[in-house]
């Protein structure tokens, strides 16, 4: 697997932009200010989660208070979709 880039820290103030999708639906683009975790996105998206779906932030499972960084793309997975 390509290691990824190191990204530069988001500077204070500034927004991040993240990627956000349910598997099986359009991504959509949200801007986050001061609080920048997974929760945070999927709420500006629109998305509610149900407690069945696993997050995935850059192709690694995670949890909605994970802080969340400007570039990162982040998937709901229901586990049926995952094969499991």
């Amino acid at each position: 697997m390509a290691k990824r880039k190191a990204k530069a820290p988001a500077r204070a103030g500034r927004p991040v932009s993240v990627i956000v999708a349910r598997m099986g639906s359009d991504p959509v683009t949200v801007a986050l200010g001061k609080v920048r975790t997974v929760n945070a996105a999927l709420a500006l998206a629109g998305i509610t989660p149900n407690e069945a779906e696993t997050y995935y932030v850059n192709g690694e499972a995670s949890i909605g208070r994970k802080a969340i960084e400007d570039g990162d793309t982040i998937v709901l997975v229901t586990p049926k979709q995952a094969g499991v």
